[in-house]
């Protein structure tokens, strides 16, 4: 029986296939944008052929499979979801037009809001209200709902998103509207806030409704084709899809919550340096994903990877904090990510001012750089690498794709032009630039967060992640880099090593010195059982979850709030003061002070319910000699930073390297669907795990 995971990501996609050895085997394709799940199919049909299948035979030998898919960021980011309506409270129909007050980008006077999801005319109002303590005050006006649902079919609306102002302190009014949707218009899609994101500020709440009502009926759509083309595949076992927050979920609830899938690929990288760290016992990591279309940073602390749910989702990259900004706003948990239009496929370009650029703009998979030859005359970061000598043209994917070397210098020669430099100063420019932005985006995750860099170890991958990471660490003075074997396809690794988890949050105000205990217990115990019954319906019995609790908290008068985890036990008067002293820390890192004579505010209550998977268990080999030479290729000519042109350095065959080998730099290490640069300032060795773990003494 096999564990399969597959990434689909903006140029490749990825799988990774597991034996019942443990035996772990990588397969490549182009991502397929016409059609996903034709990319998806190339790779399944890869894996069959290596084990000697046919493919009905292979993926009726699947037990566990789990998917990452950009369906719903690409849905987002062309909008092409749903024509959606919107039911609200009368009167607040243009909460999601108006949003905060806060612009995402303060020195920037141009900057333009998104278009909402919901055109006015789709949002209409009807009489209803609850107070603030959570009481009805004006009852539910039922025929104005039914003439809003008969507005909507005239309009041939697919999916409905229903908000109420209070509904996260008494969800009555919006439950009963979902019955009359029901009633009304049954095969109509409802989503209702309630159900989506249970907690105070009502525009945040709008907003992750609508999206979630934007993109059901894409993803239900993808979800079932991709389903029922596995089941005449001959599939049996239950599949499963990626979250954003590092937990995995089936296809069934992800086409009732398709927001919690939107950053699925990309959390999922995150996921697996975690693993390895355990494995490898390193619990603080930052994880580097570069692949063809962008560059991720994440971080891992204590073994656990930080979450964060003030996110935002179509929107564009900021310039400072490097995530999402100036989008529609989802507040659920997610990685934190910071993210940099820097892979592979980024586009070189000359800006007004006669400055080198690199990115945000991809050639993608079609009609990919320059030196893929499929019709690409962009300069890209493939391009300079390729020129730059650390790849291979004849061992590009394992050899399956060639690499065109002039077309690659052809299409640098437009920058080189204009930057009145030769071709290998314009493309080691496009390198050079590239890399700080990487580097910011790894600043992101750690300094602006209060951590240092240098204590903590990076974890590299993705295709072209391995190209840069020394350079990086030089950048950063991050003292180790560990390349896995899988780091192609590592974010896919990371999928068939999660768990299954749901978050849910509820609204509870109280100073928390003066916090109601009975009624606290009462609320965590609720959301405890609402999660195990759902993982129960996955297939998780209670015995194999375990429950994370934490507390969005502030200091009094205060307009943000941070999450802080929590004992997971019945809170007493005496735990009390062990939260208030965990926020305080928690502020302290972020911010530099803390005000332990400040009252502290409870806001909202949130439980993370994990549904444990069997875990992976990478092979371990047997440690052998240092010496590399029997896998040592050939010389090539490359160029590196540190040195004064092109330099003779050791290419060896990554499949042959064995643990125990070590290698000075310069050097190259070629594995079939990535490439390991190891500068003069680094040592590498092979581990017990076949990882390259890269050294330097700064």
């Amino acid at each position: 029986m096999f564990r399969v995971g597959i990434d689909v990501g903006g140029t490749f996609t990825d799988a990774i296939v597991i034996d019942e050895e443990g035996k772990i085997s990588l397969f490549k394709s182009p991502t397929t944008p016409k059609d996903i799940s034709e990319g998806v199919f190339n790779c399944l049909k890869k894996a069959a052929e290596h084990y000697n299948m046919s493919l009905t035979k292979f993926v009726s030998k699947i037990k566990i499979f789990v998917h990452g898919t950009t369906i719903a960021t690409n849905t987002l980011l062309t909008r092409r979801g749903a024509k959606c309506g919107l039911i609200t409270t009368k009167g607040f129909r243009d909460i999601i037009e108006m949003m905060r007050g806060h612009k995402p980008d303060l020195w920037n006077l141009r900057v333009k809001p998104p278009t909402p999801l919901v055109p006015r005319y789709l949002r209409i109002g009807v009489t209803e209200r609850v107070d603030y303590k959570g009481d009805i005050i004006t009852p539910l006006n039922e025929d104005e709902v039914r003439k809003a649902i008969e507005f909507f079919k005239s309009e041939n609306v697919e999916s409905i998103a229903v908000c109420f102002l209070f509904s996260f302190l008494n969800d009555k009014h919006e439950k009963r509207v979902k019955e009359i949707i029901q009633e009304e218009w049954p095969e109509v899609y409802v989503s209702i806030s309630s159900e989506v994101l249970p907690q105070i500020r009502e525009f945040e709440r709008t907003s992750a409704t609508v999206v979630n009502a934007y993109l059901m009926p894409v993803v239900d759509r993808y979800l079932r084709k991709m389903e029922g083309d596995l089941r005449k595949s001959g599939f049996q076992a239950t599949p499963l899809i990626m979250q954003s927050n590092g937990g995995l979920m089936t296809f069934e609830v992800a086409r009732r919550r398709p927001i919690h899938i939107i950053e699925s690929g990309p959390a999922a990288g995150v996921i697996g340096a975690s693993l390895i760290g355990e494995i490898i016992g390193i619990k603080d990591l930052i994880s580097f994903d570069m692949g063809g279309t962008t560059a991720k940073a994440g971080l891992v602390r204590g073994g656990m990877p930080e979450v964060t749910t003030e996110y935002e989702v179509g929107g564009e990259v900021h310039t400072v904090t490097l995530t999402k900004k100036g989008g529609y706003p989802i507040n659920i948990p997610v990685i934190d990510l910071a993210e940099v239009g820097a892979g592979g496929g980024s586009i070189a370009w000359i800006d007004a001012g006669g400055a080198l650029k690199v990115g945000p703009k991809s050639a993608e998979a079609y009609p990919g750089p320059a030196c893929y030859g499929f019709g690409g005359t962009e300069p890209t970061v493939t391009d300079a690498d390729l020129t730059l000598g650390f790849l291979n043209p004849n061992y590009f994917l394992g050899g399956e794709m060639p690499l065109y070397p002039e077309k690659a210098k052809e299409a640098l020669g437009k920058i080189a032009d204009r930057l009145g430099m030769d071709i290998i100063e314009a493309a080691f420019g496009v390198y050079e630039v590239v890399n700080v932005n990487m580097a910011d985006a790894i600043r992101v995750v750690t300094i602006q967060k209060g951590y240092d860099p240098r204590e903590f170890t990076m974890i590299a991958f993705g295709g072209a992640g391995p190209v840069h990471a020394a350079a990086l660490a030089k950048e950063l003075k991050i003292p180790k880099v560990i390349v896995p074997k899988t780091a192609s396809a590592f974010s896919a690794l990371g999928m068939v090593g999660s768990n299954l988890r749901h978050d849910f949050s509820r609204t509870f105000r109280s100073i928390l010195d003066k916090v109601d205990l009975d009624k606290l217990n009462s609320l965590f115990r609720e959301m405890e059982g609402e999660g195990i019954s759902l993982l129960k319906r996955e297939g998780i019995p209670e015995e194999r979850s375990f429950v994370i609790r934490s507390l969005d908290m502030r200091y009094v008068g205060q307009h943000h709030e941070l999450t802080v985890e929590i004992p997971t036990r019945e809170l007493s008067s005496q735990d009390i003061p062990q939260i208030a002293e965990l926020f305080h820390q928690r502020h302290e890192a972020l911010y530099a002070y803390s005000d332990r004579e400040s009252p502290i505010e409870i806001l909202n209550v949130r439980v993370s319910v994990i549904g444990i998977i069997e875990k992976i268990r990478l092979p371990k080999y047997e440690i052998s000699s240092e010496d590399p030479s029997p896998a040592l290729k050939e010389y090539r000519e490359v160029l590196f930073e540190e040195e004064e042109g092109y330099v003779r350095a050791a290419i060896y065959d990554g499949d042959k390297l064995k643990p125990g080998n070590k290698i000075q730099g310069p050097a190259v290490i070629e594995e079939a669907t990535t490439t390991i640069v190891i500068p003069s300032y680094a040592s590498c060795h092979i581990d017990e795990y076949r990882n390259a773990v890269l050294s330097f003494s700064w």
